[in-house]
Formats: C-alpha cells, sequence, structure tokens
C-alpha cells in the first residue's frame, strides 16, 4: 500500500476545432493525493499459468492542494490465471475506471471537463490486446472544407469512464 501526493502541470495547445470540441482545453495545475494497493500473487510474473493480480487506486484532486481541478478518481484491476497445460493458460480480468464530481476553477466553458491527460483511454498490452493505446476512442470526426476538398480527421478524446473484460487462451511457443 502507497500513499503519494502529485503535482501536475499542463499546458495543452490545440487549434480550434481541438479547442471547439474539447479535445485541449488550455493550461491546468492539478494537485492530487492517493493511494494504491498491489498484489500480486502470480506464480511467475513473466508467465503465470496460476495465481492473480490485483491493483487498485483511489486518487483525490482538491484545490486546496494547490490545483485548479476537482476530483475524486478510483481505479480497479485484476487478472486470475488457470494453468491448463504448462504451455497454456487461461485467464479472465476485469478493469474498471471512473472520475466523479469533476469541476474546474475559472472558465465556465471546461466547468466539467476533464483535461487531455487525465481522461481514460483503453486499448493496450493487457485490457483491448490488438489494438493500440488511445485507439478504441471515444473520438470526434471533424471535417474541413478547403475549396472543394474535404478533409476528415480522427481525434480520440478519452472518457471519464470505462469498464474493460477479458477473456484469453494464451501459448507459448515452448512445448508441454
Amino acid at each position: 500500500m502507497t500513499w503519494f501526493y502529485n503535482q501536475k502541470l499542463n499546458n495543452e495547445e490545440g487549434n480550434e476545432e481541438q479547442q471547439d470540441s474539447l479535445i485541449t482545453t488550455g493550461d491546468i495545475r492539478i494537485g492530487s493525493v492517493g493511494l494504491r494497493y498491489d498484489l500480486d500473487l502470480r506464480n511467475n510474473p513473466l508467465w503465470p499459468t496460476d495465481g492473480f493480480f490485483f491493483a487498485s487506486e483511489l486518487r483525490w484532486a482538491r484545490y486546496f492542494l494547490y490545483g485548479d481541478l476537482k476530483y475524486f478518481y478510483t481505479q480497479a484491476r485484476g487478472s486470475y490465471y488457470f494453468g491448463i497445460l504448462d504451455s497454456l493458460v487461461f485467464v479472465i480480468g476485469l478493469d474498471v475506471q471512473a472520475y466523479e464530481s469533476v469541476e474546474r476553477k475559472g472558465d465556465p466553458e471546461y466547468y466539467d471537463v476533464l483535461p487531455a491527460s487525465e481522461r481514460i483511454h483503453t486499448g493496450g498490452e493487457s485490457f483491448g490486446r490488438g489494438y493500440k493505446r488511445r485507439s478504441l476512442g471515444p473520438y470526434v470526426l471533424q471535417k474541413k472544407t478547403t475549396g472543394t476538398t474535404t478533409e476528415t480527421s480522427r481525434d480520440v478524446l478519452g472518457g471519464t469512464r470505462a469498464t474493460e473484460m477479458k477473456v484469453e487462451l494464451r501459448a507459448s511457443g515452448k512445448p508441454a
């Protein structure tokens, strides 16, 4: 179990369309305190064939911690490993993340909007396997017309809540 204090300074820049669609929200300072807890009872962290892993985090951002943002963040994730053979493992996992009660000092336009650096993104090496991190959305499509040409761009927004579940059958190249 680990307690922490974090101070983050964000300088978000973007074009006018990105600012209008809240992809970027300008500069902000975030002061937060929190608690992390990890429990790893896997038989081998590199190729687990038995056991489980659990990690959680609670984080509070508040104005009095020298920040411009208030929120409460929770995350809990875990995986359970069932060895079928030495080279075959069945895995189930769950990752739940959420921001609650987001408030921002100053500009009323961004009052309840998280800065891009704090938003939750899905995909990656553990959950959403096969998809790059920040590739699953949510995202906004923007169309820009110049003369007779229309260009479409896709900007990933991120979100304030995510639930990812996985069921895997892992096989290694080594013989059973």
